[in-house]
Order: structure tokens, then C-alpha cells, then sequence
């Protein structure tokens, strides 16, 4: 059973929410349905929130597509969809029963997307884990 939404922040909200959740009840989806969120940021985060509150909660995989969704979906199982007032305000924690990622698909993504994952990186490592940082800055010239 698939379900696609358009690429890009504007299907991350609630109708498609509501239509993902339609699909889902109309194919007899159960508590044991397992979702896969294959995609960047917005699939996972969209995917990942009606996880958590299809009949009260169903295992979701996510396997993030882009550099950012790589580093954001291993982190903290943090949910959200966009409404009027503002961006991902909205959502819930919903722990991932695995992420799955393939390195090979970075080689897929443009200079700009590499740029915006390694700065998400070295941010995370200077907020959260200062030998992340460290390994970051000692090896510069072997990120290209």
C-alpha cells in the first residue's frame, strides 16, 4: 500500500494528514500497520506524525532521502505538520522503530543540499556533542 504527496514544504499540513489517514482507514489499515517513510524532512515528518496518532500509535520506519532528514530522523523522534499560525507547530514525539539510511543516495542530492546537512551537522555537534564537533573540524578537507 503507497501513498506519494507532492515534493516540498506545502504538503507537509493537514490535509494531507487527513488524506493519508483516509487512505489508510480504507484499506483496513490495523494497529499492526507498519509505515515506511521513504523521503526527506517533509515525508518523514508528515509520515511520522500520523504514526503517531493512527489509532493511537503505529510503528513507523524512516528512510530518509536527503543529508538534513538523514541527521534530523535519528534524533529525538520529533513529529510535526505546518498549519496557518506557523511551521511545525502541530505534532508529536513518536520514537521510529528503525532509520535506514543508505549513504549512496547522497551522492544524489546537489552541492547546496551536501552544504545545508554538513552546517545541520556541525551545528548539532556544537549544541550537543562536543567530540562530534571536534571530529568535524579536525577532518574539514575530507568533506567534499
Amino acid at each position: 500500500l503507497t501513498f506519494q504527496v507532492k515534493p516540498g514544504e506545502n504538503s507537509k499540513c493537514r490535509m494531507y494528514k487527513q488524506q493519508i489517514e483516509d487512505h489508510m482507514l480504507e484499506h483496513r489499515c490495523q494497529r499492526d500497520t507498519c509505515m515506511v517513510a521513504l523521503g526527506g524532512g517533509v515525508v518523514g515528518d508528515l509520515t511520522g506524525y500520523v504514526a503517531a496518532t493512527y489509532m493511537r500509535g503505529v510503528p513507523v520506519v524512516q528512510v530518509p532521502t536527503s543529508m538534513m532528514a538523514m541527521l534530523d530522523s535519528s534524533v529525538g523522534g520529533k513529529t510535526a505538520i505546518n498549519v496557518p499560525s506557523g511551521k511545525n507547530l502541530v505534532g508529536a514525539f513518536h520514537q521510529p522503530r528503525r532509520v535506514v539510511i543508505d549513504l549512496e543516495l547522497l551522492r544524489s542530492l546537489s552541492e547546496r543540499e551536501v552544504v545545508e546537512g554538513l552546517a545541520e551537522a556541525v551545528k548539532m555537534g556544537c549544541i550537543r556533542h562536543a567530540p562530534l564537533f571536534d571530529l568535524l573540524e579536525g577532518r574539514v578537507e575530507e568533506v567534499e
